[in-house]
């Protein structure tokens, strides 16, 4: 399975140790590199584009002020998105989530093959219908094959155990293959493939992870 790239967490870990050590200039950086991936994330949780921008802000200052804490023996973007995940549920507690219409990752805008633009539509037809699961669901399968994060990294960033996730992931794709059926959703096959390093990519290999991490309902109540 291809998770994160290691030389790119890598990098980060040497940015977050210079920035802790009061470089400001790595911290910047740190926030080029992982800016956009936080506003995606806020943006599918939030489905509100301001409010996303606020906790990106928010997130990063957090993480500034606490740079101290950070155990460079973890990745830089798990211990990131830690923050993230408490900055979205104190907003969350704070305010009933607005009622507007989702939003959704850019669409490609530029020329290129027809292949290329129906499988970026698909995907966003895939996480347009994901927001329906209940959002511990959503939150694993986003951080999983969005962030092509471990189930360990989940579990530290979400504060469950790694059963937990295994079984909201299990629970998220038979729910979301259900959900896709119902609307009659146009997939590329009917076997899904697991997730690439692509961000293009998001195909499931249904059948194979049902089988691994099939697990009754009583033993998690999630």
């Amino acid at each position: 399975m291809a998770f994160r790239n290691a030389q790119d967490e890598k990098g980060l870990t040497a940015l977050a140790h210079r920035a802790q050590q009061g470089c400001r200039v790595s911290f910047a950086r740190l926030v080029d590199r992982l800016g956009g991936r936080l506003l995606r994330f806020f943006e599918m949780k939030t489905r509100h584009r301001a409010d996303a921008e606020d906790l990106v802000q928010e997130t990063f200052l957090k993480a500034y002020q606490h740079l101290d804490r950070y155990d460079a023996a973890r990745p830089f973007s798990t211990w990131l998105f830690a923050i993230a995940f408490r900055e979205a549920v104190d907003l969350h507690r704070q305010k009933v989530r607005r009622r507007e219409t989702p939003v959704t990752t850019q669409q490609a805008t530029t020329a290129g093959p027809l292949e290329k633009i129906i499988q970026r539509e698909e995907q966003l037809n895939l996480w347009r219908t994901a927001q329906n699961l209940p959002e511990k669901q959503h939150d694993a399968l986003w951080l999983f094959y969005m962030e092509q994060m471990s189930v360990r990294d989940i579990a530290e960033v979400m504060k469950i155990n790694h059963l937990h996730v295994r079984v909201l992931l299990y629970r998220a794709r038979t729910n979301l293959a259900q959900q896709l059926k119902a609307a009659s959703v146009t997939v590329n096959s009917a076997k899904l493939r697991r997730r690439t390093n692509s961000d293009d990519a998001f195909l499931f290999e249904m059948e194979s992870c049902s089988r691994r991490e099939k697990l009754s309902s009583h033993e998690v109540n999630v």
